[in-house]
């Protein structure tokens, strides 16, 4: 545990008060807007004791970095057993009052479910127990009104927008209608994929993401058979694994079919008179029973389940899929006229990236079909964990930039495997590239650049940007990922390529003496 230097207390001192705030003035505005009197000494004792109740809920969750082993978090059981560690709670009740109406019989003392955190079921059953009702009642009110407050009119979005300018250093909100653009790719995101694909993606450039693909997943494969620490039939089902990882690019098939759409959205019935908060109220309910009716079906690990329309990429252990959506499949991570060098810095890493994924702490506890099993030999586990723990002593000892803060090396294991995989992935597939088809006309205007120099520019390039210090504090005690420059850095002085590109010295930052190297 960090201790947070004066200024850090401050910090979070500051922001537990601005919490306070902002529940008291929605409160206060709902209270006027619905004509009930507003009692300050009233709404303000409530508002602590929600504020009370929420930090000791907080303090049984498990800490995020506790939660990577998957099979800890993977206990079947019926339901009939939750009355075990909770007997508060008619359960069965409880799910036929939310599924759909042909879902109610599925749900009975017998039906199977997994119970990810069954200590902290206990304590919540006996923090409810130790706690008056009217706290409880209070915050479930609050977190209705916390859910719906996004979806009302500016009055609130001012409050959230002065909250966030102390948690985030955010000075000014987006435009509404910024917000309201957004709002199709979360809710209809199949819709609003076919959009945004008719609009801005073409196959010239599907068809070149899908070659570096392979080639990444190639230079991954020769990755695990060259290395030292691996036996062969671990090496034979890690290769297996990567040959057997479904590639969702760009956008599904059915955003090409409207009438195919149409039939994805048909419950989903909004009127002319509907209102902002009335339609999104609508569309969550659609999302959740649409999300219960996937019970009714096998697993669909082809399932393409994220708007086309987002700028990110994802790896699902449960699929083994690595998912890039055409959003992210634009300039300036990517384009089919990009140099090569360019090409495979930017996306090509994030490519490998994903890859990686199947393979880091987390991912690497899922086989090619995307079950929890353990598929590893102990002496290559042992191994693993060997190289998996350098990361994390490596990540660990760097100081947040503007804080005192250190990154948690564990919390972000996974995404700095992940990239410093993804990045030796991505440099070997181009190589490659260059050893097949020739070396690439330099840079015009940068032609003192190699282009393998060029490479690693533009993957710094792809990362580069500034936070400010509250943002930076925010990050390191909540985000899985490290600060964009330990990204960078971090990834840059585990590779021998990089201070070779740029003749950095012996024992220099980025040519440290001893390496972290996992793959």
């Amino acid at each position: 545990m960090q201790v947070p230097s004066e200024h850090e207390r401050g910090f979070i001192t500051k922001g537990r008060a601005k919490d306070q705030q902002k529940k008291i003035q929605i409160v206060k505005i709902l209270q006027e807007d619905a004509n009930l009197p507003h009692d300050k000494s009233s709404v303000d004792a409530s508002i602590d004791a929600v504020i009370a109740f929420e930090k000791r809920l907080a303090e049984i969750v498990v800490p995020e970095d506790e939660r990577r082993n998957s099979t800890r978090l993977y206990n079947k059981r019926v339901m009939a057993d939750l009355y075990d560690y909770t007997d508060d709670v008619d359960w069965v009740a409880y799910f036929r009052q939310i599924a759909p109406s042909e879902m109610i019989d599925m749900f009975n003392n017998d039906t199977e479910i997994i119970v990810a955190e069954i200590e902290y079921l206990r304590k919540t059953s006996q923090l409810i127990k130790d706690t008056d009702k009217e706290i409880i009642v209070n915050y479930i009110i609050w977190r209705v009104v916390q859910a719906s407050v996004r979806f009302l009119d500016e009055r609130f979005e001012n409050i959230k927008q002065d909250f966030s300018r102390v948690m985030t250093g955010q000075q000014q909100r987006s435009p509404r209608w910024k917000d309201c653009a957004q709002v199709p790719s979360s809710v209809l995101p199949l819709a609003a994929g076919a959009v945004y694909v008719q609009a801005h993606f073409n196959s010239v450039d599907k068809k070149e993401a899908l070659e570096m693909i392979d080639n990444l997943r190639e230079s991954f494969a020769d990755l695990v058979t060259h290395n030292d620490w691996m036996d062969e039939s671990t090496k034979n089902t890690a290769i297996e694994k990567a040959n057997s990882m479904i590639n969702n690019i760009g956008y599904p098939n059915i955003t090409n079919d409207i009438s195919k759409l149409d039939e994805q959205y048909k419950e989903l019935v909004i009127l002319p008179e509907d209102t902002y908060y009335s339609l999104m109220k609508k569309a969550v309910v659609w999302m959740q029973k649409k999300e219960f009716r996937k019970l009714l079906k096998p697993f669909d690990r082809h399932e393409f389940d994220v708007s086309p329309a987002v700028v990110n990429a994802f790896y699902s252990p449960e699929k083994n899929a690595i998912t890039f959506p055409a959003g992210i499949l634009q300039p300036p991570f990517f384009s089919g006229s990009f140099p090569k060098a360019v090409n495979y810095g930017a996306i090509g890493a994030v490519i490998g990236h994903e890859i990686t994924h199947g393979f880091d702490d987390q991912g690497s506890q899922f086989d090619k079909d995307g079950n929890l099993h353990n598929w590893w030999s102990t002496h290559s586990l042992e191994a693993f964990d060997e190289r998996r723990r350098c990361i994390v002593e490596q990540y660990g000892n760097y100081t947040v930039p503007k804080t005192t803060y250190k990154v948690n090396g564990k919390l972000t294991q996974g995404e700095n495997i992940a990239d410093n995989g993804g990045v030796k992935e991505a440099l070997k597939a181009y190589k490659k590239y260059v050893a097949t088809k020739g070396e690439e006309a330099r840079l015009p205007g940068l032609q003192h650049y190699t282009n393998i120099q060029i490479f690693f520019l533009s993957y710094a390039h792809f990362w580069c940007g500034q936070k400010k210090e509250a943002a930076a504090m925010q990050q390191v005690m909540t985000d899985e990922h490290s600060p964009e420059i330990f990204r960078v850095t971090g990834v840059l002085s585990n590779l021998q390529e990089f201070a070779e590109a740029f003749s950095c010295p012996a024992g220099a930052a980025l040519n440290p003496t001893h390496r972290c190297v996992v793959w």
